[in-house]
């Protein structure tokens, strides 16, 4: 991203929040960054379901994505 006077950044930070599937990366972030690239828009992009499973663990984080609790244990 570019800097503006004084240290600041400038540009898009596009984000992808924890609890999709773990395997399943965020088609949508790398469209639309690729998209404003091209139109000279600097832009990252941040996928935080990655590091949400590895803190957490990947068994662990796919339980939860995939829809907690699990029917068997919904009164």
């Amino acid at each position: 991203m570019k800097r503006r006077a004084g240290g600041e950044r400038r540009g898009v930070l596009l984000i992808s929040p924890p609890w999709r599937l773990f395997n399943w990366p965020s088609l949508s972030v790398g469209v639309l960054k690729a998209h404003l690239t091209s139109s000279g828009i600097p832009c990252d992009g941040l996928h935080l379901h990655f590091d949400v499973a590895v803190r957490l663990g990947i068994e662990r984080y796919q339980a939860i994505a995939a829809g907690w609790p699990p029917p068997s244990r919904v009164a």
